[in-house]
């Protein structure tokens, strides 16, 4: 569970892949699940080196910066990944529903603005669609 957008409660599936990835992270910490290792010790935060901390939103939004930078990516945000994801969704399952109830959007039209469809996806509908016509109208011309 997770605090969305006015504090509202937000309950995320958690799938095989999910659970993969957060099982080898148990026990590291005695209350946080995503955690960092200090490399240097400071006394005016209260840090000592080697030992465990959680990670705070300005810790990886900094990570996030450093490696955005070192990667050379100018122009893109985080948050970016969010409308990824909405549209590789979308193509996946051809679906807004899903979509919308995974970016947890209360409003279609939000969801319409994240999940982008491509020229691509279109055609392909386009064609899938005459491709099942045309199979329809055979069958039609065998049961005759």
């Amino acid at each position: 569970m997770r605090l969305g957008k006015g504090d509202k409660r937000v309950v995320v599936s958690i799938t095989p892949t999910i659970r993969e990835i957060l099982f080898p992270l148990q026990g590291q910490h005695h209350e946080f699940v995503f955690t960092y290792v200090a490399r240097y010790g400071s006394k005016r935060v209260g840090r000592v080196a080697g030992q465990r901390y959680r990670l705070t939103y300005n810790g990886v939004k900094s990570a996030w910066q450093r490696l955005r930078a070192s990667a050379g990516l100018v122009d893109f945000r985080f948050h970016d990944f969010r409308h990824d994801h909405g549209t590789k969704l979308l193509r996946l399952t051809g679906n807004l529903k899903p979509v919308k109830k995974a970016l947890n959007h209360t409003d279609i039209k939000s969801t319409l603005r994240y999940a982008h469809v491509l020229d691509e996806d279109v055609a392909d509908a386009v064609e899938r669609l005459a491709q099942s016509r045309k199979k329809s109208r055979t069958k039609l011309r065998e049961v005759s």
